[in-house]
């Protein structure tokens, strides 16, 4: 599937709910582990996300 569908663009909305979600997942991240930056999180999360043993759980 192609994102966004039928559109080379975002729209203006999607643009700001995409913003207003990254922001979440950024105060979010700030509480959970205040000593990682965004990025450090993200890559993390990748990392973890990737491992057998989540996507075995996952698939149960």
């Amino acid at each position: 599937m192609v994102w966004p569908p039928n559109s080379d663009l975002l729209s203006c909305c999607q643009v700001e709910d995409l913003g207003n979600l990254i922001k979440i997942y950024t105060d979010w991240q700030s509480h959970l582990i205040p000593y990682y930056s965004f990025q450090q999180f993200v890559q993390k999360v990748q990392k973890v996300g990737a491992s057998n043993r989540v996507r075995i759980g996952c698939s149960k």
